[in-house]
């Protein structure tokens, strides 16, 4: 409030006011000297003899602004889209308190550019349109462009011809549909651009290549798009809300901002990723951020966890572990054993923004085309990493898919240079010396060109990696479901194509079961030595230390109060387990009593008995017992 004192010299001609915000800026930079706030100037000199007094807290970040740049919104729409409840013009709407004497305008442009005349219709009408609003210096430009996209190609759709529906590649597109506004969109210090279409958009390699050139070439500050297959714009209504508050209002730079408006928009995360392509100083680039919502148990580390398995067809049946940022997920049923492992993406980092014990949105730098399918195999390569086998089986899956892909078959040989190139992509899993390249180039592609497989690799590249496999002891039939998945899902799909069947969960068991009881002799033995080692040594040591941490104590205490409910007895327990060291243990005393319920107590509390021989055995147990130990665990 402005002292009655003070309001004759402020309203003098020529003096400017300095908000508190600034003035605080002011004094950060360059350790400029603290000073009273003052407010008013002239010609850089304070107008009142005093401080002004302040009343109020800060409701903004102290580095923002309130910014009343010329503002307009030119919101391109496919004819016939429905756009009822846009978030796009809900922005508008949010904005214009901001703007009560003019200064912003919203203009929306129904687009039919499906043939050539109406192409050029399309550029006259918006030609009068720009012509228009070229009086006016507008400071930012906003776009948006809802409308549908080929699922095949990712091209966008641009109108009709002869009442069909037709596409163009995206950046012939955007040049349409952006040419009559380059004009505006390159005077304007800062121009953003919206894309409310389907995932195709960017989930197809060579859109996605196309998309970025086109930002880049239209000199776009930042553009914006989205992957989900059947993108539903209202999910974007909190996004786009807080970039209208942070970025247009407050000034706050689109990079800086873009974590705090993803941290409003959680539930925009289920339903899509985000993609942020920034213009960097040189105009002819983009740098590109994929933003993934990630949730320990729905979508780890931003992929989706299917909320039915696929080989038994039970809902919401999956046990997970964490272990070293890596987490792996089991079915529950009880003759399944589907299991899916997903690591961290590469170059991510965690958002802080909207982090809960949980969940989180992480921020991916791209620093190559965005490629769904090579996403999945570096996914599967990072996931198993640690097993030969399968990661050549991955490399063997990625070339295929560049056969498939340039429409060739399996006697089409690879150039070895491309294959040399795929097994350094992939951290030279498959060995590549000049004789095996040589056999490479003369070999057929899909049955020489890959490392033999052992017995033993194919059983640690099968040994599954979730204690709870373990619960039980497995039988043949678990062992070869692990050992032989993909032998089974081949004689599954080609007894499938042989009867006519569609593809279905329930005729998969009984064909798994048929090449189960048709196994070779060598099969056999694999499948019996496999079981006999994982039933004799169980999980894995590092996933048995971190089912120990996380359920010993719980299962020891449910346990003990069993025994004393059903029997009414009281235990002492010995536990002894591996230790990291070379053939060393921990042994642990567990003296559990009972009033009302289990508890743990001391080790170093002494048995309430009065036998001399509890009382020696109790002080010579440990020996006994690590000795034990120690011959069952290492003999």
């Amino acid at each position: 409030m402005i002292p009655l004192a003070f309001a004759q010299a402020v309203l003098a001609p020529h003096v400017t006011f300095r908000c508190i915000c600034c003035h605080i800026a002011g004094q950060r930079q360059g350790g400029n000297a603290l000073t009273p706030y003052l407010g008013f100037y002239r010609n850089n000199k304070p107008v009142l003899d005093s401080f002004l007094p302040i009343r109020a807290a800060l409701e903004i970040n102290v580095t923002s602004q309130l910014s009343s740049d010329t503002l307009l919104f030119v919101h391109l729409t496919l004819v016939d889209y429905d756009t009822n409840g846009s978030s796009f013009e809900l922005g508008h709407q949010f904005l214009l308190p901001y703007f009560p004497h003019a200064g912003m305008q919203y203009h929306k442009v129904t687009f039919d550019i499906g043939t050539t005349s109406k192409v050029k219709t399309y550029r006259n009408s918006m030609a009068a349109l720009v012509g228009k609003l070229s009086s006016t210096a507008w400071s930012r430009v906003v776009f948006g462009i809802s409308n549908h996209t080929d699922n095949s190609s990712g091209d966008p759709y641009v109108g009709y011809e002869r009442k069909t529906y037709v596409a163009t590649p995206v950046h012939d597109f955007l040049a349409i549909i952006l040419g009559p506004w380059q004009g505006l969109i390159n005077k304007a210090p800062e121009s953003f651009l919206w894309l409310f279409s389907c995932g195709a958009l960017v989930n197809n390699p060579a859109s996605f290549a196309n998309l970025h050139v086109s930002v880049a070439h239209h000199g776009i500050s930042a553009a914006i798009a989205f992957n989900a297959v059947r993108f539903q714009p209202s999910f974007s209504a909190h996004l786009l809300l807080a970039f209208c508050e942070l970025v247009l209002i407050q000034r706050v730079s689109v990079q800086q901002a873009f974590p705090d408006m993803l941290g409003q928009s959680y539930k925009l995360g289920r339903h899509s990723d985000v993609f942020l392509f920034l213009k960097k100083h040189d105009l002819n680039s983009v740098d590109i951020f994929r933003y993934c919502w990630t949730h320990s148990h729905l979508r780890p580390w931003g992929n989706f966890l299917p909320l039915q398995c696929p080989d038994c067809g039970l809902v919401d049946a999956w046990t997970s572990v964490n272990h070293k940022k890596e987490y792996s997920f089991e079915c529950k049923g009880e003759n399944c054993r589907k299991g899916f492992v997903f690591s961290p993406p590469a170059n991510s980092r965690m958002l802080i923004p909207g982090k809960t014990r949980i969940s989180s949105w992480i921020e991916i730098r791209q620093t190559r085309p965005h490629d769904p399918k090579r996403d999945h195999h570096e996914q599967e390569f990072r996931s198993n990493k640690d097993s030969p086998t399968h990661c050549s089986r991955v490399v063997k899956k990625v070339k295929n898919a560049i056969r498939k892909a340039h429409g060739d078959h399996t006697g089409v040989t690879l150039p070895s240079s491309l294959k040399k190139a795929i097994r350094t992509y992939y951290h030279e899993i498959v060995d590549s010396d000049s004789d095996s390249e040589k056999s490479d180039e003369e070999a057929e592609p899909d049955v020489e060109d890959d490392h033999v497989v052992t017995s033993e690799e194919r059983e640690a590249a099968a040994r599954p990696k979730t204690a709870l496999f373990y619960k039980k002891e497995c039988n043949e039939w678990d062992v070869a479901q692990k050992l032989f998945k993909e032998e089974i899902n081949d004689y599954d799909k080609a007894e499938r194509a042989r009867k006519g069947l569609s593809e279905s969960i329930k005729h998969r068991m009984g064909h798994a079961r048929e090449w189960f009881r048709n196994m070779t002799a060598e099969q056999e033995k694999e499948v019996k030595d496999a079981m006999e080692k994982w039933n004799k040594e169980g999980a894995p040591v590092d996933i048995q230390a971190v089912y120990r941490k996380n359920n010993l104590k719980k299962k020891l205490e449910d346990f003990s109060e069993e025994l004393r409910r059903t029997m009414g007895c009281r235990v002492v327990m010995l536990v002894s387990h591996k230790k990291k060291a070379d053939k060393s243990l921990a042994v642990t005393l567990l003296i559990v009593t009972f009033r009302h319920e289990s508890k743990q107590q001391s080790s170093k509390k002494s048995f309430s008995v009065s036998s001399d021989g509890i009382k020696e055995w109790s002080s010579t147990g440990f020996d006994f017992f690590a000795e034990w130990s120690k011959a069952e665990f290492y003999s």
